[in-house]
């Protein structure tokens, strides 16, 4: 064991036990890549995690927009409130705020603001469809509709999210009338599941299960299903086309360094430091405790320290998913790092055959052989991630990963070449 330990811990810095692996089991190598992996995730993320009150402190222009946005003495002012995990925002005079579809219109030092606190099933988006023909023709989607099957496959249908708030019941007379045509057995669409469902709609709104605002959404969706193109690879949040599909892509299109979407159940946010650091996370207010933190009753002292606990709070609570990110991150790098190390191994093997050294005479020992290395070249990254954390962005750190990590693979390699080549020049001469 005691020999193990020597060959293990001790072979990144002496070549001797370094080279035992050649005879060693491949199972260190397995070892060493699982434990890089460990590293590599661990440092990312705890150094994502402990550098966060240092960003959030020197992102001034991030809490003046806070401030101003939910802590100001007027009457735009948004209050907030966290009641079993759910946000609720009190909007003077609207049901949302959204500065991400003025183009001209931000918020404090260029930021970007949505708040929609409504339940996401039941907030749908007034969505366009674009239809073009075979011939590259707009036409409308009714056309299109009247259009053969070859017809169709020949035809394009893009859909757009608007931002707008649908009213379902604005045209709820026309969903209706949709549905009855195809809830009839002798109409060229007839729908048998749409029928069905329909029918237990109605039921329910007679017999009273449902009030009248859940039966107009229902409606709505079940007309939205049967009658716009297939919408589910792009809508995820609802039975129709939502707003949080809409918001949850705004920030695709928009400056995508400084925003802040806070939802009923979610905050999705991305602001920089004072400095430039980019710092951007996602959670969900699962475990928050219930709290007012800005409206009235409360003294602008406290609703700015409120708000930033908030933040803060909000930022722990998507610790989960951050690491997760990084997981996923980390594991593209897996196959880049496997390729390096089959190529230092080439490299090893080629010389060490030439050169004739007293190692890397076998491709499979050389492999072994760098693979002993990964275990410090992980630990050395995994301190630089931690480091860097804490001045650059996570991106910039994440590139740093992938440079730090194999130039001291590189140079660990060059350095057993070199040595073991000095070390064959010198027994040559004596």
């Amino acid at each position: 064991m005691i020999s193990w330990l020597k060959f293990y811990f001790l072979g990144f810095f002496h070549d001797g036990y370094g080279k035992q692996a050649e005879a060693r089991s491949a199972l260190n190598l397995a070892l060493s890549l699982a434990l890089a992996f460990l590293f590599l995730c661990s440092g990312i993320t705890a150094g994502y995690a402990a550098s966060f009150g240092v960003h959030y402190k020197n992102a001034e222009g991030f809490r003046s927009f806070l401030y101003d946005s939910f802590a100001a003495d007027n009457p735009q002012s948004i209050g907030l409130t966290l009641t079993d995990g759910r946000l609720s925002a009190q909007i003077d005079g609207a049901e949302s705020v959204n500065t991400f579809k003025n183009a001209d219109q931000t918020d404090t030092d260029g930021y970007r603001l949505i708040v929609d606190t409504r339940p996401a099933q039941t907030t749908f988006d007034d969505f366009v469809l674009n239809c073009k023909n075979a011939n590259g023709e707009e036409i409308s989607y009714e056309d299109y509709r009247k259009l053969p099957e070859q017809g169709k496959k020949n035809s394009t249908v893009t859909m757009t999210y608007t931002g707008n708030t649908l009213d379902v019941s604005a045209k709820h007379s026309q969903y209706i009338a949709y549905l009855d045509k195809i809830s009839t057995g002798a109409d060229a669409e007839y729908n048998a599941d749409a029928a069905r469902a329909y029918g237990e709609l109605k039921h329910k709104l007679s017999s009273g299960e449902i009030p009248q605002a859940d039966y107009l959404n229902e409606i709505y969706i079940l007309f939205a299903k049967a009658y716009y193109p297939s919408y589910s690879q792009i809508e995820i949040y609802g039975g129709a086309p939502t707003l949080r599909t809409y918001y949850m892509q705004a920030k695709f299109t928009a400056d995508k360094d400084k925003y802040l979407i806070l939802l009923d159940d979610v905050c999705v946010c991305a602001f920089k430091t004072d400095k430039g650091v980019r710092v951007d996370f996602g959670s969900y207010f699962n475990g928050a405790t219930n709290k007012t933190i800005t409206g009235a009753g409360l003294t602008a002292e406290e609703m700015r320290a409120n708000l930033d606990g908030f933040i803060n709070s909000c930022f722990k609570s998507g610790a989960g998913l951050s690491f997760l990110v990084h997981v996923m991150n980390i594991g593209k790098l897996i196959p880049l790092l496997i390729a390096l190390l089959l190529i230092l191994s080439l490299v090893l093997f080629g010389l060490g055959k030439a050169l004739k050294l007293d190692c890397g005479s076998k491709f499979l020992g050389s492999v072994k052989i760098i693979g002993g290395y990964l275990f410090y070249s992980a630990l050395a990254t995994f301190v630089a991630q931690l480091i860097f954390s804490f001045v650059l962005s996570r991106n910039t750190v994440f590139l740093i990963t992938q440079i730090t990590l194999a130039s001291i693979l590189v140079v660990r390699t060059a350095a057993l070449i070199i040595a073991e080549a000095v070390r064959k020049n010198k027994s040559a001469q004596i």
